[in-house]
C-alpha cells in the first residue's frame, strides 16, 4: 500500500468505528489478495480494497490503469461475490473517490478497459469527500 492508501484506510477505519462498526486493517501474508479493510456490524461483514490513481490520462479514450491491482486481489474478491454482497473497491483518482460494489463485470473491466467516462458511469458513488463516500456505502448496507 502506498502512503495515500494507508491514510485512506486509517481514516476509513476511524469513520466506520464512529458509526458503530468493528473495523480493522487487514494485512495477511498467509493468503495473497485479502482486501485492505474488514468491518462487521450486527450480522453484516464488509470488505474494502483501496486503490490510487495519481492522475487521469491525458486522452479521454485511454483506459485507466490501476497499479498493484493484482490477479490475487481480483480472485479473492471474485470468490466472495456469491457469499457476501458487501465487498467494495474505493479508488481515489486525483481528488475524487469512486466506490464500486464488487461484481464479476467490475473485476474484469476496472483497471484494464474502462476510460474516465466509464469510471464515472459505473461507480456506485463519487465524491471529493472520502467520508461522504463511506457514509453512502455503509447506509446502503442492510
Amino acid at each position: 500500500m502506498n502512503r495515500i492508501e494507508l491514510d485512506n484506510r486509517k481514516k476509513s477505519i476511524k469513520f466506520l468505528k464512529d458509526m458503530g462498526w468493528d473495523a480493522m486493517p487487514m494485512e495477511n501474508k498467509a493468503q495473497d489478495g485479502v482486501p485492505d479493510l474488514n468491518a462487521a456490524k450486527g450480522c453484516v461483514e464488509l470488505w474494502v480494497e483501496f486503490k490510487i490513481v495519481e492522475e487521469w490520462p491525458k486522452k479521454e479514450k485511454t483506459p485507466i490503469k490501476i497499479q498493484h491491482f493484482t490477479p490475487q486481489q481480483k480472485a479473492w474478491l471474485k470468490l466472495r461475490i456469491p457469499h457476501n454482497p458487501y465487498c467494495y473497491i474505493i479508488i481515489q483518482i486525483e481528488d475524487e473517490h469512486f466506490v464500486f460494489g464488487v461484481t464479476t463485470y467490475v473485476l474484469e473491466c476496472l483497471g484494464t478497459t474502462w476510460t474516465k467516462r466509464q469510471i464515472y458511469a459505473h461507480a456506485n458513488f463519487v465524491s471529493k469527500d472520502l467520508f461522504e463516500v463511506l457514509d453512502n456505502m455503509q447506509k446502503g448496507i442492510k
